[in-house]
């Protein structure tokens, strides 16, 4: 006798979008980062060259720090931890390396 294995019913998921291109972002950079919180922290462009941190949907208030700012210049992607804290790396200017972090509560 022949034995056939059944087939499990795929999964069903469901998708929120945090970010696109179809508003303010032109682009993303590298990998988002989420937390047990379900907060996404990604590096995004605007327009042609305006790099930031962005922590939740709106780049108005949930920017951590963009390519205006004169102390920094953005390196990698930051991640955030589950007490929604974002560390990042970044170039603080004049070139020096450094590691930084966001102010609790931003």
């Amino acid at each position: 006798m022949l034995a056939t294995a059944s087939r499990s019913p795929a999964a069903s998921y469901t998708f929120t979008n945090v970010a696109d291109t179809s508003g303010p972002y032109s682009s993303f950079n590298i990998q988002p980062s989420i937390n047990d919180s379900n907060q996404v922290v990604f590096k995004a462009t605007i327009g042609r060259r305006r790099e930031r941190f962005v922590k939740g949907t709106n780049p108005a208030t949930d920017t951590i720090i963009d390519s205006t700012n004169p102390n920094y210049s953005i390196d990698r992607t930051g991640r955030s931890n589950n007490s929604g804290i974002v560390i990042f790396n970044a170039t603080r200017r004049p070139q020096r390396k450094a590691i930084s972090r966001d102010k609790p509560g931003h």
